[in-house]
């Protein structure tokens, strides 16, 4: 599930939190953006969602341009993986997401922006609490906190053993009861067998 959020009215009143259910394929209407370059730095995701890499050899500028280009074109969300590493760019340098579309955020107007997908593999929820809001608030309410239980590749055991399927949904279900009391309580205390 994905958590959305929307930026509080002045006065610091908690976050509302509800659930969010992304259709999967295509959406009626939606249209397909070519890739801004051969490299493919920019692929469909959905239709009117875009995916961007967050490579190290993609210039800021040209990632500025391109999610200007995505945002002219309709599309209503842009999301970016949240993982250390990706695939076949295990070696090659990688940014982090919340700062990649902090950027973002900073070139673009309406367009929502997304992670696909937090996870409490290498993700606490504490701190990914203090880092959606401050994204929240820096793109005008247009960030989707996605989130999910993590997987078993390299993002899964590069901080210490891999964790059991059944270990890694327990540990899920802990990180959104944070989660949702971080987001929507002004005051909040946890005590959970993952998460303190």
């Amino acid at each position: 599930p994905e958590v959305e959020r929307r930026p509080p009215p002045l006065g610091r009143e908690p976050y509302a939190v509800r659930p969010v259910f992304q259709p999967s394929g295509d959406a009626p209407g939606g249209h397909h953006v070519p890739p801004a370059r051969p490299q493919d730095q920019l692929f469909p995701c959905a239709r009117r969602h875009q995916l961007l890499r967050l490579r190290d050899d993609l210039v800021e500028a040209v990632a500025r341009e391109q999610a200007r280009r995505v945002e002219a074109l309709g599309y209503d969300h842009l999301w970016t993986y949240d993982h250390l590493s990706w695939q076949h760019y295990r070696e090659a340098p990688w940014f982090s997401a919340f700062p990649w579309l902090t950027g973002i955020a900073a070139a673009t107007e309406r367009i929502r922006l997304g992670t696909l997908v937090s996870n409490p593999n290498f993700r606490e929820p504490l701190l990914l609490s203090k880092d959606a809001i401050a994204l929240d608030h820096v793109s005008g309410g247009r960030f989707v906190l996605g989130v999910g239980s993590g997987g078993t590749g390299w993002d899964a055991t590069v901080l210490g053993p891999a964790v059991a399927p059944r270990v890694r949904t327990a540990r899920f279900a802990e990180m959104v009861a944070a989660l949702d009391g971080l987001l929507s309580t002004s005051r909040f205390s946890f005590q959970g067998e993952h998460y303190v």
